[in-house]
C-alpha cells in the first residue's frame, strides 16, 4: 500500500539499525500493508536486513511461542496454555494452565529473574522480538510509604499484566519534562508539514 490511505490496527512493529546499532527505519506490519517511519533524518546512515512486508501468522502476537528448552500451545478457544519442557531437544514434562494460573506463573518467573546474579542489561534490546504494548492503560500514586520517596507508576502490558515502578522524583520530572517537550514540538511541528 503506497499513499495516504488508512492502514488499519498495527500488527507488529520491526526496527531497523543502522552500522552503529542505532534505529533508523521502523516499518508497521498492518493487516495486508505496511508503513514505514524513517527515525533518523538528521544523519546520513544505511540500514540492511531482510523481513517479509506481508504481515502472516508468525508476526501476530502469540505466534513464536517456542524456544529449545520449552513449547508453548495457545487453545484453540485462547482459554488456556500448555507449556512443554525439553531437555537437550526431548519432552520432559508438560502442564496445561488457565489466563490466571499463567499470569501468576508470570509474576513468580518474574520475581525469580530480579534476584538472579546475572542483571538485566541496563539498555534496551537490539535485535529481538519485543512485545511492546501501544497505548497501555496506565495508573499513578504518590508515594506509598515515607520510607520509599518516589511517584508509583503502573502500566497494563497486556502479557505481563500491571507493571509497578517507583519512580524518583528527578527522574519522574525528568520523564514528564521529556514527554511535555516532545508532545509539544510534536503539535508545533507536524510530520509532513513544511
Amino acid at each position: 500500500m503506497f499513499g495516504d490511505q488508512p492502514t488499519g490496527p498495527t500488527h507488529s512493529i520491526a526496527v531497523m539499525l543502522d552500522e552503529a546499532g542505532i534505529p533508523g527505519i521502523a516499518i508497521a506490519k498492518h493487516e495486508g500493508s505496511f508503513s514505514v517511519a524513517v527515525l533518523n533524518v538528521t544523519t546520513p546512515f544505511r540500514v540492511g536486513g531482510e523481513m517479509s512486508l506481508i504481515a502472516t501468522e508468525a508476526d501476530m502476537p502469540g505466534a513464536q511461542l517456542s524456544t529449545d528448552q520449552m513449547k508453548v500451545n495457545l487453545s484453540d478457544d485462547e482459554e488456556y496454555v500448555t507449556i512443554g519442557l525439553a531437555d537437550q531437544g526431548k519432552p520432559t514434562n508438560q502442564i496445561t494452565i488457565q489466563a490466571d494460573e499463567l499470569s501468576l506463573m508470570i509474576a513468580k518467573l518474574a520475581e525469580a529473574r530480579a534476584v538472579m546474579s546475572a542483571p538485566i542489561s541496563r539498555e534496551p534490546p537490539q535485535n529481538c522480538r519485543e512485545l511492546a504494548a501501544i497505548d497501555p492503560i496506565w495508573r499513578t500514586n504518590p508515594p506509598l510509604h515515607p520510607d520509599v520517596d518516589g511517584v508509583l507508576l503502573r502500566l497494563r502490558h497486556p502479557g505481563f499484566g500491571w507493571l509497578t515502578f517507583i519512580l524518583p522524583h528527578h527522574e519522574a520530572a525528568g520523564v514528564g519534562k521529556w514527554l511535555c517537550d516532545y508532545e509539544n514540538n510534536r503539535v508545533a511541528d507536524p510530520p509532513g508539514q513544511e
